[in-house]
Order: C-alpha cells, then sequence, then structure tokens
C-alpha cells in the first residue's frame, strides 16, 4: 500500500509541475530571427521611392502592459544601413543601431527609422506572449515604409511584411505568422522568420484580428 501511495504522489506531483510549466510558458518570450530581403528596392524603378524605413508596431488590444517586444542585433546586408533618426512613439525606445524595445504601454506603440536600401535586413524578435482579458488580441508587425511614410504594398495585413496575434489558444509555427511578400513596383521584397531553439511555441496566432495602424495613404 505504501508502494502505491508514493507513486500516486511521485504522479500528482509531476502533473502539477507540468501544468505550473505550462501556465508559465504563456509569459515567456518567442525568439526569432527575421531576415528581410530588400534587394527590390535598390532597382533603379523603386529608387524614387526612397528613403526607407522599418517599421514596427506593438498594440495592445483591450488590456494595456502586457506585452513587450525587443529587436536586437541589427544587421544591414549589401551596403544598407541606419541613417537619420528614430521616431518613437507611446511605449517604443531605441534604434536601429542599438536595438529597440516596444510595450505596449499605451493604445499606439510605433517605432520607425530611415535606412540606406541594400540587399537585405536581419534581426532578433524576442517577443512576450501574455494574453490580455479582452476580446481583442494584441498585435505585433514589421512593415517597410516609403518616402511618404506609406507601407509598401505587400500581401500582408495592412500591407505588413509580418503580422502576428497574441493569442494561446494555438500553439505557435512558424507557418501560422502572417508572412508577405512585396507586390506591385515592390515585388520580391519578402520576410523570414526562423524560430529561435530555445522558444516556447506557445502563444501566437497570425490572423487580422487584431489593431494594426496602417500608414498607407490613398
Amino acid at each position: 500500500m505504501k508502494y502505491m501511495t508514493s507513486h500516486r504522489f511521485h504522479a500528482a506531483s509531476l502533473i502539477a509541475s507540468a501544468a505550473f510549466l505550462l501556465a508559465s510558458s504563456a509569459s515567456r518570450a518567442a525568439v526569432y530571427h527575421i531576415t528581410i530581403d530588400t534587394t527590390a528596392l535598390t532597382l533603379p524603378g523603386n529608387l524614387g521611392y526612397a528613403p526607407y524605413s522599418v517599421d514596427i508596431q506593438l498594440n495592445p488590444g483591450d488590456t494595456l502592459n502586457t506585452n513587450t517586444a525587443i529587436i536586437s542585433n541589427f544587421t544591414f546586408g549589401g551596403g544598407a544601413g541606419a541613417i537619420d533618426a528614430a521616431n518613437l512613439f507611446g511605449g517604443a525606445s531605441g534604434n536601429l543601431l542599438t536595438g529597440v524595445t516596444l510595450t505596449d504601454s499605451s493604445q499606439y506603440n510605433e517605432f520607425y527609422q530611415s535606412f540606406g536600401a541594400g540587399t537585405s535586413l536581419a534581426f532578433d524578435l524576442s517577443l512576450t506572449q501574455v494574453v490580455g482579458s479582452g476580446l481583442t488580441p494584441e498585435s505585433f508587425s514589421i512593415a517597410i515604409l516609403d518616402g511618404t511614410l506609406a507601407n509598401i504594398p505587400t500581401s500582408g495585413v495592412g500591407d505588413s511584411l509580418l503580422f502576428a496575434n497574441i493569442d494561446t489558444t494555438n500553439p505557435l509555427a512558424v507557418g501560422q505568422l502572417n508572412l508577405a511578400s512585396g507586390t506591385g513596383d515592390f515585388a520580391g521584397v519578402s520576410v523570414t522568420a526562423v524560430p529561435e531553439p530555445t522558444t516556447t511555441v506557445f502563444g501566437l496566432l497570425a490572423c487580422g484580428a487584431g489593431v494594426l495602424r496602417r500608414r498607407r495613404v490613398a
């Protein structure tokens, strides 16, 4: 009888530990390496749309102060490089050279900074995955703006290159992220997202329900 009781206790401990790890995973960060192919921006027909800017947004649904996005280790391929000062709104700080942090401390959190176009942009993204208490999920997006601060046209949500809602009802796979390619004059601009080995694959659902402030103008 002692033997059975001991094993029941051990099994219950394992279940409790697993439940704790599962619950805590929602607050961990998903980590990705992002690469954007920007070769199309350097073509002669597109030079008139420069200067281009990297635009990053982290906007809450119904709840503030739940998530943080950290963008680090920027590398520029083929002659690309950061230019001018960063433009910061809400809970955004930093720049392309030192790294960027966004928190959902206001209803509109955005970073954008101009860059000299080359063949590629690459950086690491760490994004927490705390789900708010409301019905509207928080959203994260990456886009490229042209010289008029309009999003270059893409097949993504709101002309983004990458869009994701923070929603732990489904596990995360790279294929579930809304990854887009450029369209029109910018065909060939594309983004890839590779999860780091330590990524907690729990917490993002790529769909269009989140709030995205598209900068595209008529």
